[in-house]
């Protein structure tokens, strides 16, 4: 999720990022310490976002399914753009590859639309508690550890794409986007048709980004 308004950075508390290993993933910190509130205007990236608001204070988000007051989301590939608001944020902003996001959130990324998804509908009463966890936590470095040994215990190895998918998405970040489908496939040995047929849960968020 980039940000394409915000702000000026006064009066802010940023930390990180805090390298996640094994995960994948990066994660930072930040909050506003001045009171001048969160104010973004935000488009998609080649990442899936997932924000977790831990000073109490929902965050506003405006997007394609409408206006909601939530505690914490997830935005996956591709994403409408989108506005992000907050009295006075206090988050911790988790990005993951699509690659890893299917095991680590349990849904494909294409299954998350183009909107925001309230992370209690993704994790339930876990999102819950890590939020709590995290408001109760003294210290960014003890944050980090929370969030990477909650994404850990979430972590299925069992969900990874295939090879070829995981080939496709390389070819896909070093030509920055720009790979046809037909190209994609040749690339990773398949026939244009198998890349199309292919499991959504597992290539559709690379042939998506492959279908220019």
């Amino acid at each position: 999720m980039g940000a394409v308004g915000r702000e000026p950075e006064v009066a802010w508390d940023f930390a990180g990022p805090a390298d996640a290993g094994p995960l994948g993933a990066a994660i930072i910190g930040y909050r506003d310490m001045g009171g001048v509130g969160l104010d973004l205007r935000v488009a998609g990236t080649a990442a899936i976002t997932v924000v977790i608001e831990l000073g109490g204070r929902e965050v506003i988000v405006d997007d394609a399914v409408g206006r909601r007051n939530l505690g914490g989301f997830v935005v996956g590939l591709p994403v409408e753009p989108m506005r992000i608001r907050s009295e006075r944020a206090e988050c911790i902003e988790v990005r993951l590859s699509p690659i890893r996001a299917y095991s680590l959130l349990g849904v494909a990324p294409t299954d998350l639309g183009r909107g925001a998804v309230d992370l209690d509908e993704l994790w339930g009463p876990r999102a819950r508690r890590l939020r709590e966890q995290l408001a109760a936590a003294r210290t960014w470095d003890e944050r980090f550890a929370l969030t990477k040994s909650f994404l850990a215990q979430c972590d299925r190895p069992m969900r990874t794409p295939d090879p070829e998918v995981l080939a496709g998405w390389h070819h896909i970040l070093a030509s920055h986007g720009q790979v046809k489908i037909g190209a994609l496939a040749d690339s990773v040995g398949w026939s244009h048709k198998r890349l199309r047929r292919t499991s959504p849960d597992r290539t559709r968020c690379t042939m998506r980004l492959g279908s220019a």
